[in-house]
């Protein structure tokens, strides 16, 4: 005999919403809140050249533009513009 189960809308929204997540990255987790902890982690478990080079590809060229223009501000790195004057 099957058993009838009630969903609101909401509910099943949510049920579909975790089953893609837990698709798109296997279900790990890393909450907000310990981002940096568990970066420091990784960094000291797998090594930072490690961790670094695993973290750039998996982020979009937009995103990783967006974090070396405002590094390169608060560095006030000139030499990238020199770079692009000489090398375009």
């Amino acid at each position: 005999m099957k058993k009838v189960i009630k969903l609101t809308e909401a509910n099943l929204k949510n049920m579909i919403r975790e089953a893609v997540v837990e698709a798109v990255n296997g279900g790990w987790e890393v909450d907000d809140n310990e981002a940096r902890k568990a970066y420091e982690f990784a960094a000291d478990t797998l090594g930072k050249e490690t961790i670094d080079s695993a973290i750039i590809r998996a982020m979009s060229d937009n995103t990783l533009a967006e974090i070396l223009a405002y590094v390169f501000r608060m560095y006030d790195f000139r030499e990238w513009d020199e770079y692009k004057q000489n090398n375009y």
